[in-house]
């Protein structure tokens, strides 16, 4: 959600460069899975709606797993059908793959 608000807000470029500097290994784990788990959203749907569901009384956690349900159901639609926010999200990946490979590997040397 976030690189996507980012990229609609026109920030994609000012939330790579944070995740570069605090988050670093969050940066380097997105451009690396990212790009499998376009397809395989359609999965999670159930599954955060099963959570949801699980969390009983507790108002919050069945907003936010039925929150991310929506969301993987909006990917998943979006994937089989004109893949805006794929390639929105593709196309974060892409430019913040370069910094994300020169920040894990100052991170071997170091």
């Amino acid at each position: 959600m976030m690189m996507l608000a980012a990229t609609r807000g026109g920030t994609a470029d000012a939330l790579k460069a944070e995740l570069g500097k605090s988050q670093p290994a969050l940066l380097a784990w997105l451009t690396r899975q990212m790009p499998a788990m376009h397809a395989k959203a359609y999965r999670w749907v159930a599954e955060m709606e099963e959570i949801s569901e699980f969390v009983g009384d507790d108002a919050a956690a069945r907003a936010l797993f039925e929150s991310a349900a929506r969301l993987y159901e909006r990917i998943a639609t979006d994937f089989s059908g004109e893949q805006e926010e794929i390639g929105a999200l593709s196309a974060f990946v892409a430019q913040a793959t370069p910094q994300a490979r020169e920040v894990e590997a100052r991170r071997n040397v170091g």
